[in-house]
């Protein structure tokens, strides 16, 4: 029953307040569509425009997320009134914890789809693929926002944007477009295994790349053919540098030359179950949050009561 009360009053508060994820998914497909418009001849499915394409990606899959600043500040400032509510009796850590996932879900797939219709109708994008691409970037969606979560628990609101933005930062550069896994000294490598973005780029990178064909590249046969190059595939009109492939698969695997993360291997399953896996452990972190949080607000309380307490008299 507590669930169910703090469901109803969480949903209605997401819509009422529009700030927490309306207005994050407008200005998700506002910021798509400009990054669109500016790669808008990334759209074409020609060679030259492959690795243009790949950094229109990446935008998509970086910037909605820096959008979570909002949650961190607003589930910092919401603990505040949760804790008194917990003091005093009126439900549990655990369902308070429990009913807000609830609600956050539904909209992460929400945010997802104004991110995605965009991107896919300006970037060109084959539609083959959209729902695994949605289920994968979905999750991450969510990743990103249980994380923000996380760092609201922090006293200081603005600490925690702070932590949250050093987070995001780092799935920037540890998602292997920027420099390879293996040019990292650890400990810091482990954040290219542990961020989610590098496993969404993987994952994306295979859904709208393996359904294209692009027709200014032609197979062949390098034995038969000495302008063939050893992939099997050769760009009569174009230099070395801007040929990439015929399919799909040739593509991902020139690129992946220069950017490891990529694969025509598919690995769709496995991307998706690291970035749940990532959201699962934080989602736990942040329960064990709260309920630290409303026990140390307890203790206090009855300190505060003991010290405060007046003797009686003896008659």
């Amino acid at each position: 029953m507590q669930t169910w009360a703090l469901t109803k009053r969480t949903a209605t508060q997401a819509i009422a307040d529009p700030i927490f994820y309306l207005v994050r998914m407008v200005m998700s497909a506002l910021m798509i569509s400009f990054f669109g418009l500016i790669y808008k001849e990334s759209a074409a499915n020609v060679n030259p425009q492959a690795t243009f394409r790949l950094f229109f990606l990446w935008w998509v899959l970086a910037v909605p997320v820096s959008l979570d600043l909002v949650t961190v500040f607003i589930l910092n400032i919401e603990l505040k009134t949760v804790k008194t509510e917990i003091k005093n009796g009126m439900y549990s850590p655990l369902a308070y914890v429990f009913s807000n996932t609830l609600v956050q879900i539904p909209f992460m797939f929400a945010i997802a789809i104004f991110v995605l219709i965009p991107a896919f109708s300006i970037g060109g994008w084959s539609w083959d693929n959209f729902g695994t691409f949605f289920l994968a970037y979905a999750a991450s969606v969510w990743a990103w926002e249980c994380l923000a979560q996380v760092f609201s628990l922090q006293a200081n609101p603005v600490l925690g944007m702070l932590n949250f933005v050093s987070a995001w930062s780092a799935g920037l550069l540890f998602c292997g477009l920027l420099f390879r896994a293996e040019d990292v000294i650890w400990p810091l490598r482990a954040f290219y295994y542990i961020l989610p973005l590098k496993w969404l780029f993987n994952s994306a990178a295979y859904d709208i790349y393996m359904p294209v064909t692009y027709p200014d590249a032609e197979l062949c046969t390098h034995l038969d053919d000495p302008f063939c190059s050893m992939a099997g595939f050769k760009c009569a009109n174009l230099t070395g540098i801007n040929c990439f492939g015929h399919t799909g698969a040739q593509v991902l695997e020139t690129l992946h030359m220069s950017f490891p993360t990529l694969s025509s291997t598919d690995e769709r399953a496995l991307d998706i179950v690291c970035i749940l896996a990532f959201a699962i452990f934080l989602k736990v972190v942040y329960a064990v949050g709260v309920v630290m949080a409303t026990k140390s607000t307890a203790k206090l309380q009855a300190t505060h009561l003991i010290a405060t307490k007046k003797p009686t008299q003896e008659v």
